[in-house]
């Protein structure tokens, strides 16, 4: 039992930015534990005397409030050390040099033997499994959320022909990461919706306060 619980908080450590580990794990509880044995101290002075011991009552109430108070600055400072990583993280991704020979082959999950589908860029088209389709074919979309106040870019690939053949890749994503960036300008894939990408590009920061808080960037359409 203590090896898994072990094994989880090292997983959760390399997963995690160190600020964001030590709140979750050291601050949270500890201030959490601390506010229950005061609410619970508060509750034995009140019953033991409720008017004799008021002030002592009142003051450890008080504790409750600043530990509250502390832990919400400190939530906040945790959150925002976290956006600027990302804000970081993401301008070095939009700014790095594009791959001259990208890597081109992909794994999906998919129902064959080894539950796993091949999947290849070439010049003409994608090559999933055994079949090779043509790059208008699909429809080809970026996507941001956020997980554990993390950004997540993703290139989603949608094909209608792929449906009869294989429900399970008939859309499919892959990270969009500077590899990504580099096959979609090698291979000249268009995307269905540039103007995110875009929006992106230009306003890194408030893409990445955006997509943290709504899970993708809110851009403001021109009525037709």
């Amino acid at each position: 039992m203590f090896e898994k619980i072990k094994e989880k908080l090292m997983l959760e450590k390399e997963r995690l930015y160190e600020e964001s580990f030590t709140f979750k794990y050291i601050i949270l509880p500890s201030i959490s534990g601390f506010i229950a044995l005061c609410m619970l101290a508060v509750a034995v002075l009140l019953l033991v005397d409720a008017r004799g011991l008021a002030l002592w009552s009142l003051g450890v109430f008080c504790l409750v409030i600043i530990a509250g108070v502390v832990l919400a600055i400190l939530y906040v400072v945790t959150r925002k050390k976290e956006a600027n990583y990302e804000i970081i993280k993401l301008q070095e991704l939009l700014e790095a040099p594009e791959v001259s020979d990208p890597e081109v082959n992909y794994v999906l999950a998919g129902g064959n033997v080894d539950g796993i589908i091949n999947l290849t860029f070439l010049d003409g088209g994608i090559l999933i499994g055994e079949n090779e389709y043509d790059y208008s074919k699909f429809v080809v979309s970026v996507a941001t959320t956020s997980v554990d106040n993390k950004v997540i870019m993703l290139v989603f690939f949608e094909n209608e022909e792929v449906k009869d053949e294989d429900e399970e890749i008939s859309v499919f994503n892959l990270p969009l990461d500077n590899n990504m960036f580099s096959i979609i300008k090698k291979f000249n894939i268009k995307l269905d919706n540039p103007e995110e990408l875009e929006f992106i590009k230009n306003n890194i920061e408030l893409s990445v306060k955006q997509i943290l808080k709504y899970g993708k960037v809110q851009i403001k359409r021109r009525k037709k």
